[in-house]
């Protein structure tokens, strides 16, 4: 349990775990942008935060997992710590959610629980759309890719680029076609030890079969532990 620490006498610090929306426009935001208007927004919002000591305090802000830029994100995840131990929860929601900009919004609060180094899947919404290719055509498609066999392609590592199979990282748990294309449910390998950006499955796949999407739409939906519990 991470909720509650000492930091002198009589002074407890709170760690508190923010589950957020990044929605519409603020997919486009980058990280570090995201990381700046959550700050703004502590500020605004008058929380009782705690500053790290030293020749440079700033404030105590960590992210789980980041999101890639041009997705949304349902359930992504903050931790601030609070220097007052008995503010609700769900104050701290409704004045974050005050001074949001549009795209974000808390959905949760809760005293943080699990590490992020136990986070290990990821799930993940895709909607894709071809001109002129019917929706069933597309679902065909995916399901001849997505067989038994390995999916190589080129990851970014600490050494430069290097051709690594992603079989053994995603596995779909949805595939359907709807009125105007395709609909997927996936599950990545995620968090510290392995992870899988979508994009490189969604690449190759598109690669493979000579597509030229007119809408590819990515939304994180939730982010999970190894044994499949969500992260909280």
């Amino acid at each position: 349990m991470l909720s509650q620490s000492i930091v002198g006498e009589g002074l407890f610090l709170r760690t508190i775990r923010i589950f957020f929306e990044k929605r519409s426009r603020a997919k486009y935001i980058s990280h570090l942008d995201c990381t700046r208007c959550m700050q703004r927004a502590i500020k605004r919002a008058g929380l009782p935060v705690w500053y790290t000591e030293g020749f440079n305090p700033h404030l105590y802000l960590t992210f789980a997992l980041p999101l890639a830029l041009g997705y949304e994100g349902l359930r992504e995840t903050m931790d601030i710590r609070l220097l007052d131990d008995e503010m609700p929860l769900g104050q701290v929601q409704d004045r974050l959610n005050a001074v949001l900009p549009q795209g974000f919004r808390v959905v949760q609060v809760l005293n943080a629980q699990g590490k992020p180094a136990q986070i290990a899947w990821a799930e993940y919404q895709v909607s894709l759309e071809c001109e002129g290719i019917p929706a069933q055509e597309l679902l065909h498609l995916w399901q001849s890719f997505d067989v038994p066999g390995p999916i190589l392609v080129q990851k970014k590592g600490k050494k430069g680029m290097k051709e690594v199979d992603i079989r053994p990282f995603f596995e779909t748990l949805e595939a359907q076609a709807s009125s105007r294309g395709l609909r997927l449910s996936l599950r990545f390998a995620a968090g510290t030890v392995t992870n899988i950006n979508p994009t490189l499955a969604l690449d190759r796949f598109l690669i493979q079969n000579s597509l030229d999407p007119s809408v590819l739409e990515i939304v994180r939906t939730r982010i999970l532990t190894q044994d499949l519990k969500e992260f909280c």
